[in-house]
């Protein structure tokens, strides 16, 4: 990718953090997307080139981590983008970012691809910039293998949790598909959640596959935990 198409999909959200950033610290950068970018990594020790490369925007993302409140608010904000399909092998984006904007729409993805946008973070963590505590794809078997953060009893759910189910695997070969969405509510111990999977597009009337809705009795028989990320308080 050139310097220029990074500059260019630089989310608005990343921007704004970066100059807000730069006036805590009365730094000068002009008006380009490119000023801003060198300003801020001159001021936090990175060489200041104006690329906005992986890491730059993990050094960003770590001074910004997002906060159980933020994960649950980006989650609720793709309830009313465009309809979603759901899709394993096709993906126009949703996942691939760093601080994404809440309101930007995706035509396809999947589960993981979903939660790592509300997390403001790309699925791919193995180039070495990553918030993972492994360089891992982040689908929901690592999801729920730790690598994201402490796995507990479903039973102590909050918001703001992953609430994950991995596959199942049957002599080095995969049998069945995990899961992974977002807890946003819990209602007299019923876990709410909002996440990306096919089965949800007949819960809503646009056919999306991004739905709220309560699945307690399908996490309970697939034997689901909660995931809390390692930077929450």
């Amino acid at each position: 990718m050139s310097k220029q198409k990074a500059l260019d999909e630089l989310s608005k959200k990343a921007v704004e953090l970066m100059q807000t950033d730069c006036d805590d610290v009365q730094a000068e950068y002009g008006t380009s997307r490119d000023s801003i970018v060198t300003a801020w990594q001159e001021v936090h020790g990175l060489k200041p080139d104006g690329w906005p490369g992986s890491k730059t925007l993990a050094t960003l993302w770590m001074r910004h981590k997002p906060t159980a409140e933020d994960v649950v608010e980006a989650a609720r904000a793709a309830l009313a983008w465009p309809a979603v399909t759901y899709s394993m092998s096709r993906n126009t984006g949703l996942g691939e970012s760093w601080l994404p904007d809440p309101s930007a729409g995706y035509e396809t993805g999947d589960c993981s691809d979903f939660v790592c946008n509300c997390l403001g973070i790309p699925k791919d963590q193995t180039h070495g910039y990553g918030v993972a505590l492994a360089s891992v794809w982040l689908g929901a078997d690592a999801i729920e293998a730790g690598h994201l953060g402490q796995a507990r009893p479903l039973a102590e759910a909050r918001p703001g949790d992953l609430i994950v189910y991995g596959g199942r695997w049957e002599r080095g070969e995969r049998v069945a598909i995990g899961h992974v969405e977002v807890c946003v509510a819990i209602d007299k111990g019923r876990i709410i959640t909002i996440g990306c999977a096919s089965s949800n597009c007949k819960h809503n009337t646009k056919r999306s596959a991004i739905a709220q809705l309560d699945k307690t009795d399908r996490w309970r028989r697939k034997n689901a935990v909660a995931v809390r990320p390692w930077w929450y308080a």
